[in-house]
């Protein structure tokens, strides 16, 4: 194919949104060789093989159209927003889903560890990070008033962007300080942006400098956290517009939250929008985004970039992704999950028996299907012990997933043309 009729292609195929159809339903040294995970069957990849002169670029057409769908959940949950539950909605483990025989997936070593101050002692001053929305009471008390903190109130309202960062909520992935070691009424003293007040205990995990921000990242207990939904999710995206063309720009705002590349007190959606305005100061969210862009805007959140700007086979695009996660990096990567008329696909499938998991566990979801047949973007955050890839899908309703490598090639198979572009990220 010639990179004439490529770019036809891919034309062609980038036509729908960058997520479902309406109808449908932080950081300092890369991961040790001793930690790397069990890799894959594929050869090991050298991107500098596919760099010279001889391999031509892929196509880089906008990816990613504006979508609408709307959530159904508008009531303010009772567990995420008010504190008012034994668990926090937060805390259920979306990471370790079932299988499709319904058996439980294998856990990996991050996923047995224990929660915030139970592993060892906290001390004054410790850091902890918060785990998802949290409210930033007045006292030691779910009844008791929430404070004024950022993001205050997150990304201005207009018709696209209904609803605000609500008063007193904490967003996720925000560090705070703790003040008192000794819990009361399950809730920790702590201070943020110089507001001190407190936030349930369960919300909170103790942060961990001793290994990789990406390392951090991954563990399944905390890996949610960093999830970023790419337009309004009660859970997710509060202050989130109704329709957006988000994908690829979500996808680097999640990697710049993991390398502690973002200011502190940034909604989810402002930071978003953080990650567009390099290369879109008009924050134009219906339009979609070219891998050359995400470039652009890595680059001006002071993240590394190695592009990946090759069209490779299946295999050798999952071997140069390999090769990029046992750097430490993370891959904002391009594909196309569905087909149109094919049936449900690997891709899919792995997000739809999860929804079934997460909704068998209680979990309030938009859809109960995973089913997208346009162009897409996600990150690529590393991989578990067990080998399989941890994915963020920016439409994805239970956050990250692990799924295997015959599901991301898959992701990956259809993009005819430009299989495994994308750009790997680090700091």
């Amino acid at each position: 194919m010639t990179q004439k009729s490529a770019w036809m292609v891919l034309v062609m195929l980038w036509t729908a949104a960058c997520g479902l159809e309406p109808a449908a339903p932080l950081g300092e040294d890369p991961m040790a060789a001793s930690d790397l995970a069990p890799q894959e069957e594929t050869e090991f990849f050298q991107e500098e093989d596919f760099d010279g002169e001889a391999a031509l670029d892929a196509p880089d057409p906008e990816l990613g159209e504006e979508f609408a769908q709307e959530d159904p959940f508008e009531e303010p949950d009772a567990c995420l927003d008010f504190d008012l539950c034994e668990e926090a909605a937060g805390m259920v483990d979306l990471a370790a889903l079932e299988d499709e025989e319904g058996a439980p997936a294998p856990e990996d070593a991050a996923a047995k560890e224990a929660p915030v101050g139970e592993a060892e002692p906290l001390r004054v001053g410790a850091r902890l990070l918060t785990l998802t929305y949290a409210g930033m009471h007045r006292h030691a008390s779910a009844s008791s008033a929430l404070l004024a903190v950022p993001p205050h109130g997150g990304v201005d309202a207009n018709a696209l962007h209904p609803n605000r960062n609500p008063r007193g909520l904490v967003p996720p992935a925000q560090v705070v300080a703790l003040l008192d070691a000794d819990a009361q009424n399950g809730f920790y003293k702590v201070r943020y942006h110089g507001v001190t007040g407190w936030l349930a205990r369960r919300k909170l995990v103790a942060l961990d400098t001793s290994v990789s921000p990406v390392r951090f990242a991954m563990r399944s207990n905390v890996r949610n956290a960093f999830f970023k939904h790419q337009i309004l999710r009660s859970r997710w995206n509060k202050d989130g517009p109704l329709s957006s063309g988000n994908c690829a720009p979500t996808s680097l705002a999640m990697a710049a939250r993991v390398f502690g590349a973002e200011p502190s007190g940034l909604s989810v959606e402002e930071s978003i929008h953080r990650a567009r305005a390099p290369y879109d100061r008009g924050l134009h969210e219906s339009r979609g985004t070219t891998r050359a862009q995400i470039e652009t805007a890595a680059r001006a959140l002071h993240l590394n970039v190695k592009p990946l700007k090759t069209d490779l086979p299946p295999s050798q695009a999952l071997a140069r992704v390999n090769t990029q996660l046992n750097a430490g990096r993370v891959v904002v990567l391009a594909g196309m999950p569905g087909k149109a008329g094919s049936g449900p696909t690997a891709y899919e499938q792995a997000f739809t028996r999860a929804y079934s998991a997460a909704i068998r566990r209680g979990a309030r979801l938009r859809h109960r299907s995973y089913d997208f047949n346009g162009g897409h973007s996600i990150l690529v955050l590393g991989r578990d012990a067990n080998g399989r890839y941890v994915v963020g899908d920016p439409i994805s309703e239970v956050g990250y997933l692990a799924i295997t490598g015959g599901e991301l090639k898959d992701f990956m198979t259809r993009f005819t043309g430009a299989r495994g572009v994308g750009n790997a990220v680090w700091k």
